[in-house]
């Protein structure tokens, strides 16, 4: 398992040193074990480990420019500077210029779910339906799956409908399937609404974190 600096998340890994801060045989391996809650992982969706990178970068460059990695701290700082209250952003802004620090830069440098699913499918090869079966869980996919079966079962009996009748010979020796699946407004790209939770954007050209 190799990324061999093939996107944004292994650029700023490399550039800001971030292995170091972390206990594991590197951050690829931590990044793939926790989102697949493997070893002593537990299972972590996109979100959370995308703010988890993040954090992690962020406690590098304040390591290096001697500030406290507390943390709260961290944390607090983190989610200004991704937030919307730009008050509080810019407050943060000031405060990690004061110290010698290219906030802007930092920002840029932050990754997006997007950005980390591409290095994990793309970059490490890591599948986490084909490694564990459906990753889709909770309620919301509970809700999704509930939606298909009862389109299926009513298309069933419409199938079984239109055989009786006579308009549709042998209907009900066909295999209904049923999927439900997601459009961007701009493009018109569609995704199983499933798979698009998976991998963390429904468009990555028109509707990811970094648009």
């Amino acid at each position: 398992m190799t990324s061999d600096n093939c996107c944004k998340l292994s650029r700023v890994t490399a550039d800001y040193g971030i292995s170091e801060h972390v206990l594991a045989d590197s951050i690829d391996v931590l990044l793939a074990n926790k989102w697949l809650g493997e070893g002593s992982q537990p299972n972590t969706a996109l979100r959370p480990l995308t703010d988890w990178f993040n954090r992690k970068l962020l406690s590098a460059v304040y390591t290096k420019h001697d500030r406290k990695t507390l943390e709260p701290q961290i944390e607090a700082d983190y989610d200004a500077l991704v937030g919307d209250d730009e008050g509080r952003r810019q407050l943060v802004v000031d405060d990690l210029e004061q110290d010698g620090i290219d906030a802007g830069t930092v920002v840029d440098d932050l990754i997006s779910t997007s950005s980390l699913y591409r290095h994990l499918t793309q970059c490490l090869d890591v599948g986490k339906e084909t490694q564990r079966g459906s990753s889709d869980t909770g309620w919301e996919a509970d809700k999704i799956r509930y939606a298909k079966r009862m389109a299926r079962d009513r298309a069933e009996d419409v199938l079984r409908s239109w055989e009786n009748k006579g308009e549709l010979p042998e209907a009900t020796a066909a295999t209904v399937s049923v999927d439900i699946s997601v459009e961007c407004p701009v493009c018109s790209k569609r995704s199983p609404i499933l798979q698009s939770h998976n991998r963390g954007y429904i468009c990555e050209d028109h509707m990811t974190a970094d648009e």
